[in-house]
């Protein structure tokens, strides 16, 4: 995150993973960035929220194999991919998904990028700022960026209206415990009389279950994957806490069982 403070300065600072005690009197913005997307964007839109800034120093230690500070350079200097991976970012995962087109072209010319990045001397990083204002161009007049709406949606799916049940067999279901230190998944299909054990999947972590329960395509429904994950999780927790673990005992109809 970014915050704004010197109304004069064209300089903002990004010193990546690192504190440094930067006078906020003597920048435009200042923040950290940890990661080469989210964090990425948020630089991004702090940036372009004030067409006063003209350069961005990079400054202060990269974070280890995320490298925000070289996919800002990229960006700045390459843009993205149709499919959104910043050119040339050598990050994990050097995706924009929350940006638009005129937000980034708004972005790429508003500013120049100065790597400094390694740089935790302030006073070395305080002269290059002086500097930088002295050779201030002005506020960014180009064409005006349109931000992006994200939508928001609240949750309402009713799992008693609209449960149905997985069509990968007749019926497909699932029975979950904890035993003997172990996590156990038991899978059935059929009800009543036809019901027949299929396999029983045991594990100590709820993801090494749930990635089996999907390798072995026990599952095609979302909200069935969903739902196991979110007990699978609960069984885990009330193993390694030593507590009781009811199967569906946060839903209100099995409250007072």
């Amino acid at each position: 995150m970014m915050y704004q403070f010197s109304k004069t300065s064209c300089v903002a600072i990004c010193t990546l993973n690192s504190d440094l005690d930067i006078p906020l009197d003597k920048v435009a913005a200042v923040g950290k960035c940890f990661t080469e997307n989210l964090g990425v964007e948020k630089v991004v839109k702090k940036i372009i929220s004030n067409n006063k800034i003209r350069f961005l120093i990079l400054c202060g230690e990269d974070v280890e194999k995320r490298k925000p500070g070289e996919a800002i350079k990229c960006l700045a200097e390459n843009g993205v991919e149709e499919n959104g991976k910043i050119i040339g970012a050598k990050s994990l995962m050097p995706f924009i998904k929350n940006l638009t087109a005129s937000e980034i072209y708004y972005f790429r010319n508003q500013i120049t990028v100065v790597d400094l990045i390694g740089e935790k001397d302030v006073s070395s990083i305080i002269r290059k700022v002086s500097e930088l204002d002295n050779k201030n161009p002005g506020q960014y007049d180009g064409p005006m960026y349109t931000s992006k709406e994200i939508p928001v949606i609240e949750a309402g799916w009713d799992y008693r209206k609209e449960w149905t049940v997985d069509e990968k067999y007749d019926e497909n279901w699932f029975v979950i415990n904890v035993s003997d230190g172990k996590i156990i998944a038991d899978h059935y299909t059929g009800y009543g009389e036809e019901t027949q054990q299929c396999c029983k999947i045991i594990g100590n972590k709820a993801e090494e279950i749930a990635a089996e329960i999907v390798k072995r395509g026990k599952v095609t429904k979302m909200y069935h994957a969903a739902y196991l994950g979110k007990e699978l999780q609960k069984a885990e927790t009330a193993l390694n806490q030593g507590k009781k673990y009811v199967q569906e005992d946060s839903y209100e109809d099995f409250q007072n069982i």
